[in-house]
């Protein structure tokens, strides 16, 4: 389908998933969480469309890709360097990458961790974070990993062709 999304799965794609990575960016931002409702909106997503749209084989292969995300996300979860709402919403939001666009996702993710850091940092040092109700200001050191997880899905959505949506 080329480098960008066209047609109406490609549109279908952005029109759910954007808004669900946007409240992901968001949230982790405002509050440093991630609700699960937006995990479980993306899990339903998946249910809803993928395997009625690709064979069982392909829905299995994205299915068990998840679930090693998940559990090395626990495992990262285990030892602080991940917040469990991370780890549950970038496990739901590999669900809906095939397998053939796990490279194109990670290096999507790869780039908007390394600006998500700068963002941060910058807004950091030019807000004032006792002027400020966003979490992320408050003093606290930790990164809102949602920026990196939502921006990706948004690049990944808009450059790498249609997600696995009918």
């Amino acid at each position: 389908m080329g480098a960008l999304i066209f047609g109406i799965e490609g549109l279908a794609a952005i029109w759910l998933i954007a808004p669900l990575m946007i409240a992901i960016i968001l949230c982790d931002l405002r509050f440093m969480r991630i609700p699960d409702a937006i995990s479980l909106l993306l899990i339903l997503i998946f249910c809803a469309s993928v395997p009625f749209s690709l064979p069982m084989g392909a829905v299995l292969w994205q299915v068990l890709t998840a679930v090693l995300v998940l559990v090395l996300g626990i495992t990262a979860f285990a030892f602080r360097l991940l917040g469990g709402g991370d780890v549950k919403a970038l496990a739901a939001l590999v669900l809906l990458i095939p397998t053939k666009g796990l490279a194109a996702f990670a290096l999507s993710f790869s780039a908007c961790l390394i600006l998500g850091v700068v963002f941060v940092q910058t807004m950091r040092f030019l807000i004032t974070a006792k002027s400020s109700n966003w979490a992320f200001l408050n003093g606290e050191k930790r990164f809102p990993m949602g920026v990196s997880i939502g921006g990706a899905g948004l690049v990944y959505s808009v450059i790498s062709g249609p997600w696995t949506l009918p």
